[in-house]
């Protein structure tokens, strides 16, 4: 689903829990019209949480550029060597 979203667009998340994570991948926005992931202002909060087995960080993102992360809750679920957040390859220009 995230491939389909274009410069400008934005993602609202239903609140509730998520225990895939999210992989932010080849995702790109432009300056002045980022890629927004969000949920609603108001209400119960979308939780991602992190992978108990190690196998993935809360948050990937890579080869992404203009995405703008906003209203989410992350709990890495006290596991020790996951990153809540992790930019890997040609990355910038993400705001959290």
């Amino acid at each position: 689903m995230l491939n389909l979203l274009k410069p400008g667009d934005t993602l609202l998340l239903r609140a509730g829990t998520y225990e895939d994570g999210l992989s932010i991948i080849r995702l790109q926005g432009r300056a002045g019209k980022p890629i927004t992931i969000t949920r609603p202002e108001k209400g119960f909060p979308a939780i991602f949480l992190g992978s108990q087995d190690k196998s993935r960080n809360t948050i990937q993102i890579k080869d992404s550029a203009y995405v703008a992360i906003r209203n989410l809750k992350l709990d890495g679920m006290g596991v020790a060597d996951i990153d809540a957040v992790n930019a890997r390859g040609v990355t910038h220009d993400i705001t959290i």
